[in-house]
């Protein structure tokens, strides 16, 4: 079942290593939903690991619904519920008459006579063409340099090489998420955050966890007590105009928070 378990020689935790290695089996069905894994001090000795690190493993696979523990029959692989595992795509609803506050949006009533009146406007223009074709996935060269030069215009520096387009927010961040972080990583956000990253988490596998906060933003000191406690792969901030209570960091508070990050 476990035979010849190797772990990937790379510089993540060796729990974490351990737990890719067992979800990959499950993954690729060598590991079927019932069977039992040997116990955890034979699997520590098998791979010359403490049984600490064996137990933290096979805790963060419980967490995702990968493993489940019962007493009398040990640690075995988990049935997964396909209807209740997030996907990437919403399920309609019929929510008539019930003003959703959750996204901020504007109004349609504001700006559907503006559209009707564009639209007539639209072959028109001279990108119009070429909006209608396939692009490269980092978006068409004409929109990364004009996104290229308001990067120079704030910061001095733009190139068209480094920058990826997004289709919104939450596609961009997605794009981040599965670049930067992989299953079962834990990832740190405000305490009282934009609502799409805790979906986000959830399809990627991550563990998402609060950090306290203060009126001015997350706090310095507890960002620092979360790093050295979760050992976090990444951190997702709103530094201005934060999502959902407005507050803007001050340039203190982003260097303070910068700070810890590079430590």
């Amino acid at each position: 079942m476990l035979q010849d378990l190797r772990l990937p020689d790379d510089e993540s935790p060796v729990y974490r290593r351990l737990a890719d290695a067992i979800a990959e089996r499950i993954a690729a069905g060598t590991l079927a939903v019932g069977d039992r894994l040997p116990p955890q001090r034979e699997i520590a000795r098998a791979l010359g690991i403490n049984v600490t690190t064996v137990t933290r493993a096979l805790s963060t696979l419980q967490e995702q619904g990968l493993l489940e523990a019962r007493p009398g029959r040990g640690t075995t692989v988990a049935a997964r519920d396909v209807g209740e595992k997030p996907g990437f795509v919403s399920s309609p609803s019929d929510q008539s008459g019930i003003i959703d506050l959750s996204v901020n949006r504007p109004a349609t009533t504001a700006y559907l006579d503006a559209v009707a009146a564009l639209l007539p406007r639209l072959p028109k223009d001279r990108h119009y063409a070429a909006l209608q074709d396939y692009h490269p996935p980092e978006g068409p060269l004409w929109a990364r340099v004009a996104v290229a030069d308001w990067f120079k215009s704030v910061a001095g520096d733009g190139d068209p090489g480094r920058v990826v387009l997004a289709a919104g927010a939450q596609h961009g961040l997605d794009g981040v998420l599965g670049a930067v972080t992989r299953q079962g990583e834990v990832v740190l956000a405000d305490e009282v955050t934009y609502q799409g990253i805790n979906a986000l988490c959830r399809v990627h596998g991550l563990d998402l966890r609060g950090v306290a906060m203060d009126r001015a933003g997350m706090r310095p000191d507890a960002f620092e007590g979360a790093c050295a406690h979760l050992r976090p792969r990444a951190v997702f901030l709103v530094p201005t105009l934060h999502n959902p209570t407005t507050i803007t960091l001050s340039a203190e508070r982003r260097h303070e928070l910068a700070a810890v990050a590079r430590r």
